[in-house]
């Protein structure tokens, strides 16, 4: 089990989606300061999470019913607000 920043072709799937809405304590940031950039290029907060786990640190997760849609863009936002 773990969190998986864009699972890759093969990698395993799950029913459950990170929608990227966070509530962190100030502890957060001293796992973030020792983040690395990521295969992809990227500091993957989902790494930070991770390393809290393995410190024993207690992560909770909260299931949301609904629609989501990922907003990455303006465009992406204006169609959203047409449908």
């Amino acid at each position: 089990t773990g969190l998986i920043e864009k699972p890759g072709e093969g990698q395993p799937t799950s029913p459950y989606y990170n929608a990227g809405i966070y509530t962190f304590s100030p502890r957060i940031f001293e796992y973030t300061a020792k983040l690395e950039l990521s295969p992809r290029g990227e500091y993957e907060l989902t790494d930070a999470i991770a390393a809290e786990v393995r410190d024993g640190l207690r992560i909770e997760a909260v299931e949301l019913s609904g629609e989501w849609a990922d907003v990455r863009d303006p465009e992406v936002l204006r169609e959203l607000n047409e449908s």
